[in-house]
């Protein structure tokens, strides 16, 4: 077998430079870094990392325009975020609820006229 078999079943190819010497370059290294695998290696770690990246936009977002999130700023975040974010919040643990469960839980009334009772008669705020 000869140099050139060997190179090119170990996939190098042999080029004349400018200047009339011979250089040694692999395929496989000049597919490794085309534009495209690039753009596709980058898309995929982003899709396997998008929390910390999504994280990292939203701090910078927050960084670069303090004055929408805080109390009192643009959006009034204490009423127009915090009140119905409490509501999606309580919905969607409610939804996740089993209806057996949950009326097997409403019909055990001594239990929750005692928690009531405590709450409202022994505890009042």
């Amino acid at each position: 077998m000869g140099q050139q078999e060997a190179d090119a079943e170990m996939g190098v190819t042999i080029a004349d430079t400018p200047n009339g010497q011979s250089s040694q370059v692999k395929d496989a290294d000049v597919k490794a870094w085309s534009f495209r695998s690039i753009a596709y290696r980058t898309y995929c770690c982003a899709l396997e990392q998008w929390f910390i990246l999504g994280l990292g936009v939203a701090i910078g977002f927050a960084a670069a325009v303090p004055r929408l999130g805080a109390t009192g700023g643009y959006i009034r975040a204490e009423y127009s975020i915090k009140i119905p974010a409490i509501v999606i919040i309580f919905i969607i643990s409610g939804m996740g609820l089993k209806t057996k469960a949950l009326l097997n839980a409403a019909a055990d009334l001594r239990i929750h006229l005692l928690i009531q009772g405590i709450s409202l008669g022994a505890i009042p705020g």
